[in-house]
């Protein structure tokens, strides 16, 4: 099923907002905004409307809820991830940090991306593809250092929910919800 034709409903129900049921966020007040590419935009984050088009909803919601504009970062999963290091090489210093999360980035020009950055990608014998698994460990690391280069022994689809409920120090809070505030 392509995202076009996802419901409300289905939307809710899979990916991030689903994911998010279940990291630990507590403590952390903030604000998540999970944009789909549907229509003729669908897979295409390199798409300069959609670069805008998101742009011009994150300055509405920042506008509308008085958001700090110093601690808005990105995030994203899969072709996710690949828009979200698109709009961070795109948009400069507009965010202040970027978690990548099995985004494969060719035609990404990772040295563009000038804001903290961590990546997370799954294995291949936890259902990564080798080929995709080794390109993006060796850019991350080559880009982004091998301390925020996190590869886990698992599925590509349980990135997203093994990345924010990471917590090391057991205080309920997530790993990289902590790191990036501290960004």
């Amino acid at each position: 099923m392509s995202a076009s034709k996802y419901t409300e409903q289905e939307l809710k129900d899979n990916g991030m907002p689903d994911a998010m049921n279940n990291w630990k966020l507590d403590g952390f007040n903030a604000y998540v905004i999970c944009p789909h590419l549907t229509g003729r935009y669908s897979g295409n984050w390199s798409n300069t409307n959609s670069l805008a088009n998101l742009n011009a909803v994150v300055d509405k919601f920042v506008s509308e809820n008085n958001i700090d504009k110093d601690m808005i970062m990105l995030s994203g999963h899969s072709l996710g991830g690949l828009g979200s290091m698109y709009v961070a090489y795109h948009s400069g210093n507009k965010y202040s940090a970027l978690a990548v999360m099995s985004g494969y980035s060719p035609g990404v020009d990772l040295n563009g991306i000038t804001i903290p950055t961590v990546g997370y990608v799954g294995t291949p014998g936890g259902g990564e593809d080798s080929n995709s698994y080794n390109f993006m460990v060796s850019r991350f690391k080559s880009r982004f250092g091998e301390a925020n280069t996190f590869v886990r022994n698992t599925t590509h689809g349980a990135i997203p929910r093994v990345a924010y409920t990471e917590d090391s120090n057991k205080d309920n809070k997530s790993d990289l919800m902590e790191w990036m505030l501290r960004q």
